[in-house]
């Protein structure tokens, strides 16, 4: 399963350089590849070049331009079967059923959070892989 887990390569979209590049690293150190972006804008234009390695969106809420919410959107309109994971420091918003991952975060927490949403999403597409 752990092998399943690190297929594919991680966007991580965040307009704050220091979480951008933390989370690259932690998520690096667990084994994953990882591509950044510093706005909505960027994130996108990164999907489209990278779209078949991506298995996972992980951004910020809030960016100006393109916010979270809509890049994940139209990522999801382009492969429904990407996963995603937004990033917030306010915990009061309605993350549209998406999961959701608290600012600030511990290394741990961000590891845990994505091995998860991995984990569900490949368990969910396995008999598609199959065939």
């Amino acid at each position: 399963m752990a092998d399943d887990r690190h297929r594919g390569t991680i966007l991580v979209v965040d307009d704050n350089v220091t979480i951008r590049t933390l989370a690259k690293r932690i998520l690096e150190i667990a084994g994953y590849t990882v591509i950044t972006a510093a706005d909505g804008e960027e994130g996108l234009r990164c999907y489209e070049e990278n779209r078949s390695g991506i298995a996972l969106l992980l951004t910020d809420v809030v960016m100006p331009n393109i916010d979270g919410f809509e890049l994940a959107e139209r990522v999801l309109k382009m492969d429904s079967d990407v996963s995603v994971v937004l990033m917030s420091g306010d915990s009061s918003r309605d993350y549209q059923s998406l999961e959701y991952l608290a600012k600030p975060f511990r290394p741990t927490e961000l590891i845990e959070t994505v091995n998860r949403v991995l984990s569900a999403n490949t368990q969910n597409t396995v008999v598609h892989n199959t065939h």
